[in-house]
């Protein structure tokens, strides 16, 4: 008996984030002690200062993972988010974004509030993220299993493993029961380490393939213990260098590297691995040679840090059907 067609070419676990961007300068930074390009938790107090400092320019559907999603979708891919957002109006817009864009997911539970991140723009392109609370995280009883079993490939955001770390591991289990392929996007260094029990279990699993850029690739190996250090050396990766280029290393392949055109005045630098992975991935998901899924990766992370925010419009997947590094 033939196996069922799969409804789903990849299914997304990640968190489900509305981002709000606004240009400030290093001395505001300052003012709120916050490291440049790093990730912090503000209090409520903190957050009603800051929104005296600050006047948001932008609001935009975030997440790593799903932003990865909305450009896969764009590009032909059948996609499904596992995300939850609020019924507030932060809430709806990520719901509709995504809709509009292709992606599958489940209604605005009325119950929860969004996550939302604000995102804060110095002039050099870099972003430092502030994270107020939220109420809208991915529980046992929120997981749709369903949507993992009729999917190909379950890509996990790395940010998740830091507080939701049981569903992780039980989509995780689920896919692997299923035949679902894993694919895995590291977080920053200092979420994998408070998280470093979880990532271990994670690489000692098993995934299929992994995102990252170098800091996150360096950080990882020192977190890992040695039976998940031995996992790591044997999984597909992908690291990405920032305007150097990227890399793919799997086992028994040679490791493929390939530049990039560096964009010299980025205008806002969120998203570019995202961007990247999105690109990697519509051409790896097609079996298409390495240096050409880098190729494609490279072509979508340096259109989206030429405008605001993180997700790219109106993509073409005719850019998709050409079998060379362009």
């Amino acid at each position: 008996m033939p196996a069922m067609e799969k409804k789903f070419d990849v299914c997304i676990l990640g968190n489900a984030v509305v981002d709000g961007f606004v240009r400030v300068d290093d001395a505001l930074l300052n003012k709120y002690q916050l490291k440049k390009a790093d990730y912090r938790h503000f209090s409520h107090g903190e957050l009603m200062a800051l929104n005296e400092d600050i006047m948001l320019e932008h609001f935009s559907a975030g997440g790593s993972g799903a932003n990865v999603g909305s450009s896969l979708a764009q590009l032909g891919l059948k996609m499904a988010h596992l995300g939850r957002v609020g019924a507030d109006p932060a809430g709806q817009h990520f719901y509709e974004e995504m809709e509009q864009a292709g992606v599958y997911m489940a209604k605005p539970d009325a119950t929860a509030r969004t996550f939302q991140i604000f995102v804060l723009l110095t002039p050099d392109g870099e972003r430092t993220f502030v994270e107020p609370d939220t109420s809208a995280v991915i529980t046992s009883d929120w997981l749709d299993r369903d949507v993992i079993k009729q999917s190909k490939t379950l890509l996990i955001e790395g940010y998740p493993l830091l507080d939701q770390a049981d569903v992780v591991l039980e989509a995780i289990n689920i896919a692997k029961a299923e035949g679902v392929s894993i694919v895995l996007m590291l977080a920053p260094p200092t979420v994998m380490k408070k998280a470093a029990d979880v990532f271990n279990q994670v690489i000692t699993l098993g995934v299929d393939l992994v995102f990252s850029d170098t800091e996150e690739a360096e950080a990882i190996v020192e977190l890992l213990t040695s039976e998940a250090r031995e996992k790591w050396q044997v999984t597909p990766r992908v690291q990405t260098m920032s305007g150097d280029g990227a890399r793919f290393i799997a086992v028994g392949q040679p490791e493929v590297f390939l530049g990039c055109q560096k964009i010299e005045t980025p205008i806002d630098v969120t998203g570019a691995g995202e961007a990247f992975a999105a690109g990697f991935l519509a051409g790896y998901l097609r079996k298409k040679e390495p240096a050409v899924c880098l190729s494609y990766g490279h072509k979508l992370g340096g259109q989206v840090i030429q405008q605001m925010g993180a997700r790219l419009k109106d993509l073409n997947p005719e850019m998709f059907n050409q079998n060379k590094c362009a």
